[in-house]
This record gives structure tokens, sequence and C-alpha cells, in this order.
């Protein structure tokens, strides 16, 4: 799985997410929030909002540092929201003018 970090700008602020690339390069490519995408799946899954915020936070939060701590757990949930994900959630085509910033792990 190739992890990207990026951030966006909305009325509120701006906002960090942990996305996964699904299809092509860093360039033109199409990403999958992976936040987004875990925080969905729980919630499907049964968990009430708050419980999905939480375990989202500390397996699947914004930062690759942070998911990289998260270990083989962290891994496991983003692989299944991925692909959860891939059918119910709207992929983003990157387009690099968009993006605050954008950054793939070493």
């Amino acid at each position: 799985m190739k992890l990207l970090s990026f951030a966006t700008v909305t009325s509120v602020g701006r906002t960090r997410h942990l996305g996964a690339l699904v299809s092509g390069d860093a360039d033109s490519g199409e990403v999958i929030d992976l936040t987004a995408a875990s925080r969905a799946l729980l919630a499907s899954e049964g968990l009430d909002e708050i419980g999905a915020e939480r375990i989202t936070n500390a397996l699947c939060p914004a930062s690759t540092l942070g998911f990289v701590q998260g270990g083989d757990r962290a891994r496991e949930l983003a692989e299944k929201a991925k692909m959860v994900g891939k059918k119910h959630l709207t992929l983003h085509r990157l387009d690099t003018r968009q993006l605050i910033s954008l950054t793939f792990p070493q």
C-alpha cells in the first residue's frame, strides 16, 4: 500500500488526511482518504460515532508516523478500510495544484 499524507483547506480551516494511492501516481492518481474510510468502516460495523472516531484516531491517524506506530493493527484496519472504501466512498483524483502538501513516507 502506498501511503500519503495530505492536507486540504475547507471553510473550517486546514485538515490533514492519511491516504492510500489506489491507482496511478502522485501527480494524477486516485487516492482514498484512509482516515475517513476507517471511520466509515467502523461505524458500519456498529460502533457509535465517538467510538469510531477514537479508534480511527488511534490506528489510522492523519500522520504517517502515527500510522506506522500503530503497527499491524493499524495496517489491517487500513487494508480493510481501503477495500470497503473503494466500493462505497468517492475516490479522489489527485491534483497537486489543489493540495497544500503531499508526502510519501520513505
